[in-house]
């Protein structure tokens, strides 16, 4: 739940800056050892609405959506359906096909919609459930329109379930810059001083970094 969630912030934050990954499969998600989720190897990406014509399936098979495989622009909802295949393969730990040549990869992705989830996860909350049926969908029209809709749909699921649901790997650091100057006198009383700002600074978990310069005048 967690990982999805964090995937789908990475996708909203690349959808709208326009671009489309267009190659969203478990290779490309990198899981850290503190649980961060990464999208990673945006090599097919390409800005939304595009046809890649460079490849015959810009994608990996298992996990592309038919408008990619029928070479029709791809869009946000190209990666949703993409998104849905490797949550269902996160979840069942197999693909909702049981075949795993081309030939039938290729024909259920065009022509076989996916089975009720409900039989296959009874136990899965009804937000996930919903998800699967909307994500992998033939027509994109059919399927969420945006990621921002997922996440409206899955935040609640995770803040009730205890789940952390920020989204971590958003975050920028950022630099803040001064100057302080002052005589050979006043560096003792000043260096106390500031080691007490350290302090406060770094209750707030940021951290203070200092350089010392020699004024050219």
């Amino acid at each position: 739940m967690d990982l999805t969630n964090q995937i789908c912030f990475g996708l909203e934050y690349a959808h709208k800056h326009g671009i489309t990954h267009q190659d969203i499969n478990p290779s490309n998600i990198l899981v850290r050892s503190d649980g961060q989720a990464k999208i990673i190897d945006f090599g097919l990406a390409c800005r939304t609405g595009c046809i890649d014509t460079n490849f015959l399936f810009p994608g990996t098979l298992l996990y592309i959506s038919p408008e990619q495989i029928k070479g029709e622009p791809a869009d946000e909802r190209s990666d949703i359906y993409s998104l849905g295949m490797t949550v269902y393969e996160m979840i069942a730990g197999h693909m909702p096909f049981s075949e795993n040549d081309a030939k039938t990869v290729l024909n259920w992705h065009l022509q076989q919609d996916i089975p009720d989830t409900r039989p296959i996860f009874p136990d899965l909350p009804d937000e996930l459930h919903n998800f699967l049926m909307r994500t992998i969908r033939k027509d994109p029209a059919a399927r969420y329109h945006d990621v921002s809709e997922i996440l409206d749909e899955l935040l609640p699921l995770a803040e009730n379930s205890g789940l952390q649901a920020e989204p971590r790997y958003c975050r920028q650091s950022r630099m803040m810059g001064m100057f302080l100057v002052y005589q050979d006198e006043q560096q003792l009383a000043l260096k106390r001083f500031i080691e007490e700002f350290s302090r406060n600074v770094n209750e707030t978990g940021a951290v203070l970094r200092i350089t010392h310069f020699n004024d050219p005048e």
